[in-house]
């Protein structure tokens, strides 16, 4: 606070708030989601007490919750309840490793529907399946009755039920895409940069036939890229953005870390993001390309309800968000820690389902370590960072980068990259205003 000549803080006209300073604006946030930029002599009035109760910016702060004596208790809270919805139900992701990495192990048929059998006991109304492919040949037998069994399972759950294929997809033979058509699923392909570049690849026909598909039946959706940041993409920069558009890709995903593996750092990944943002930015298409990761961190700055499934929210989604199955039938409480299992780290596993129940899973004491690794009130560089409430820690990510399940934010790459991530997007609200049109876009993705 040197930098506004801030003499005292007047704790009782100020409610607890975090700070960053972005050029010559201070963006002030709070534990309810608030936000807002001040300018300099505005910031030195604010946290003095001194600021002039009649003017536009007390009122902006006070409606914002940053004036204790202002504070709209009830209503507040009731803002939290709908935001923070997800607490009051158990996983609603669950991963299901047809196969390991290599593709040398199948998932029977008996743990597929034990693994479906296991997702229902969840309270959760909303399950998604995700189907995770390893190397070589579709585990199709496997896949297609699974499938069946959850629809089966679900005529009498009447849950809403979605299915998701991710992995290469370069296998898929034409008869398999029409039946996964056909049974609503959604795709999720891992991209290489060859694909991105507009080689002639396996993974770029494939993606094109489901997309052809797609437009047949009239779907509003198409194949979701997942692109790792290999040293090779990160040399494209915005130029893999045409090979998204000839693909008719609508969202992708900028990974901060491939599948198990440590998370790039922020020298490599800051300038890669900021050249893609910028050049979504400037497109002025009318169906533009989304980045997902930014999806989600602008819901909530715009104040949305909790997606349940994010991976960056507060709470972890760890264990209790999600579940992951190894072909196996292990039970792991995230997906990264289903790979580190293949790997031969079993930390992460919770049980298997041949042997164990709901009940001792979700109770597991790995649940419990992971959940308290996620609460960022306690932890050093957390608990003062000004993008706490729209960003989480993520506990699988930080034992693969950190060996610490909590990790360690002021050295975490994982931290420095959704911080990139943030002071991206914030600052794009500095340049124009609370509303910019991609942005608006974006929060209705």
């Amino acid at each position: 606070m040197q930098n506004a000549q801030v003499s005292k803080i007047n704790t009782d006209l100020v409610a607890p708030f975090s700070y960053r300073w972005m050029g010559q604006q201070v963006l002030v946030t709070n534990d309810l989601g608030s936000w807002l930029f001040l300018d300099q002599v505005s910031f030195k009035s604010f946290v003095e007490g001194t600021l002039d109760t009649g003017g536009s910016t007390y009122e902006d702060l006070a409606s914002k919750g940053f004036i204790p004596t202002e504070l709209d208790k009830q209503a507040h809270t009731d803002s939290l309840k709908e935001r923070m919805g997800y607490f009051h139900h158990g996983p609603s992701r669950h991963t299901i490793a047809l196969s390991n990495v290599d593709g040398s192990e199948k998932m029977s048929l008996l743990i597929g529907e034990r693994t479906i059998d296991m997702a229902f006991q969840s309270n959760a109304q909303r399950l998604q399946f995700i189907f995770v492919t390893g190397q070589g040949p579709l585990n199709w037998d496997t896949l297609t009755s699974t499938v069946d069994f959850a629809n089966m399972k679900n005529s009498l759950a009447r849950k809403t039920v979605e299915f998701v294929l991710r992995g290469s997809l370069d296998a898929l033979k034409p008869k398999q895409i029409k039946w996964l058509l056909a049974n609503d699923f959604r795709f999720e392909a891992d991209f290489d940069a060859a694909t991105l570049a507009g080689e002639e690849t396996p993974l770029r026909n494939t993606v094109a036939a489901i997309h052809e598909k797609l437009v047949e039946n009239g779907a509003n959706h198409r194949v979701v890229a997942r692109i790792n940041p290999s040293e090779q993409v990160l040399q494209m920069g915005p130029a893999l953005l045409q090979g998204l558009r000839t693909l008719g890709v609508q969202a992708f995903v900028l990974r901060t870390a491939g599948d198990g593996r440590q998370t790039v750092s922020p020298s490599d990944f800051g300038p890669f993001y900021r050249s893609i943002l910028q050049a979504l930015l400037d497109d002025d298409s009318d169906a533009p390309l989304w980045e997902q990761t930014a999806v989600e961190f602008i819901g909530r700055i715009f104040g949305a309800p909790e997606t349940a499934l994010s991976t960056t929210r507060t709470l972890g989604t760890d264990g209790i968000g999600e579940l992951a199955y190894g072909w196996d039938g292990t039970i792991y409480s995230s997906d990264e820690g289903r790979m580190l299992g293949d790997m031969g780290d079993p930390l992460f596993a919770l049980g298997k389902v041949t042997t164990d129940n709901y009940q001792m899973v979700v109770t597991h004491p790995t649940v419990r370590a992971l959940v308290l690794a996620s609460v960022t009130d306690g932890q050093p560089g957390f608990v003062n960072w000004v993008y706490k409430p729209f960003c989480g820690s993520r506990a699988s990510q930080n034992y693969i980068d950190q060996g610490s399940i909590q990790g360690r934010a002021g050295d975490s790459n994982l931290f420095g990259n959704h911080q990139v991530i943030l002071d991206s997007i914030f600052e794009v609200f500095q340049q124009q205003g609370a509303s910019p049109s991609l942005f608006q876009k974006w929060s209705q993705a």
